[in-house]
């Protein structure tokens, strides 16, 4: 079948236009996905939401999150506001002991680790876990629990 040539001309100027664009939308990078719980509750990801979610741990929940925004949009508190979710417990665990005179930051860490907690974007701590939003920990490679369908037991490291 033969078309107009002109015909053949719009047809061919769409088709490389659908090869252009989707090259385009192909290579393009990948926009930054943050983590969340299973409550659809933003996780902290950086050693500078971390701090600020250490910084107002001992606030009224109905005031975190604004004092958090204030924190995080501080210039000047020094912390890295790269991805960095190795770095985030101690951080805010760092913080903690500095705003709760009673916990220190080995007793933190050791609650954090021990009851799967992670501190959340607006402040507080969230251990609610579920297959779509694992505890990011796990997703690192850290030995920890494993809930089987027999139940759970502790996971070790092979040498």
């Amino acid at each position: 079948m033969k078309g107009t040539p002109m015909r053949n001309k719009v047809i061919a100027f769409f088709g490389i236009l659908a090869l252009v664009l989707t090259a385009y939308y192909v290579f393009q990078p990948q926009g930054f996905v943050p983590l969340f719980d299973a409550n659809l509750r933003q996780l902290a990801m950086t050693p500078k939401e971390a701090h600020c979610a250490g910084t107002v741990i001992a606030l009224p929940e109905s005031k975190r999150a604004e004092a958090t925004a204030i924190c995080r949009d501080d210039p000047d508190n020094g912390y890295s506001e790269e991805v960095e979710l190795a770095a985030v417990l101690g951080t805010f665990c760092s913080q903690v002991a500095i705003e709760i005179d009673s916990l220190d930051y080995a007793e933190c860490l050791s609650i954090m680790h021990d009851m799967d907690y992670w501190p959340l974007y607006d402040g507080g701590v969230t251990n609610a876990w579920s297959r779509s939003a694992p505890y990011p920990l796990d997703v690192l490679g850290s030995p920890g629990n494993v809930e089987g369908r027999t139940g759970s037991r502790e996971l070790n490291e092979r040498e």
